[in-house]
């Protein structure tokens, strides 16, 4: 036990943001398959999962409901789902934690989540979606960026093999959800492009907050949409 205390305390030094955020999935998915009682099925009858997961008729129910695009981020399909993301997240998450700091990796991070719902609400709306892998992507994209900006060709064609290397398991595999890991994709490039070419941090954080500022106006203009088409939702009646 002392030993695991110690390799945790290791890794959180390494990288805090990107430890935190991992550890915060596998909590989210461990809440789920308690109450689910099962670690293959735990989006089950589990009333968490019911309330974040990414749909977009459940997201015009109230006020609350597009935080369902962050919510969803955090909940996974069993425990190989869970695994593969944090595993990805951890090991590109901890470099570019390293290099533009805990506060500006973080926005990183949850602009790509947040971008991949909003793909996924305009692009697939009819299915339910989860997981971090909006994330997983847009830290790929700020990975390969980073390393082309070192001019290290060695990080450089690691990144850009891992991005093809997902992406054609994303396109054979089914019940994947192809929107989402392009939406976070996306998202990440344009954060590459900003955090390569910018001098000074201002001009990152600018850069960086107008991708999420971009992403976040997309998918409420879906959300409201959407809630004008059917004029059912709770959303609605709060915002007229």
């Amino acid at each position: 036990m002392r030993e695991v205390k110690r390799v945790l305390r290791r890794l959180f030094r390494q990288a805090p943001a990107t430890f935190t955020l991992c550890a915060a999935n596998v909590v989210v998915y461990l809440l789920t398959a308690v109450q689910s009682l099962s670690f293959l099925h735990n989006l089950d009858e589990s009333s968490l999962a019911q309330h974040w997961v990414l749909y977009l008729p459940d997201m015009v129910d109230s006020i609350v409901g597009p935080l369902r695009a962050v919510g969803a981020t955090f909940l996974h399909d069993g425990p190989a789902h869970l695994l593969f993301n944090i595993v990805m997240i951890y090991l590109l998450g901890r470099e570019v934690e390293k290099k533009i700091g805990h506060a500006l990796f973080s926005t990183v991070y949850f602009a790509g989540g947040v971008s991949g719902s909003a793909l996924s609400v305009w692009l697939d709306p009819q299915h339910a979606v989860v997981g971090a892998s909006g994330s997983a992507y847009a830290l790929m994209a700020v990975f390969a960026g980073l390393a082309a900006k070192r001019r290290g060709r060695t990080d450089l064609r690691g990144a850009i093999t891992l991005i093809l290397v997902n992406l054609g398991f994303s396109v054979l595999s089914p019940g994947v959800s192809l929107a989402g890991h392009a939406g976070g994709l996306t998202a990440g490039i344009v954060m590459a492009v900003v955090l390569t070419i910018a001098r000074t941090m201002l001009m990152r954080w600018g850069g960086v907050l107008a991708v999420f500022g971009s992403v976040v106006g997309a998918l409420m203009t879906r959300v409201i949409e959407f809630a004008d088409q059917f004029s059912t939702g709770g959303l609605w009646n709060s915002l007229h």
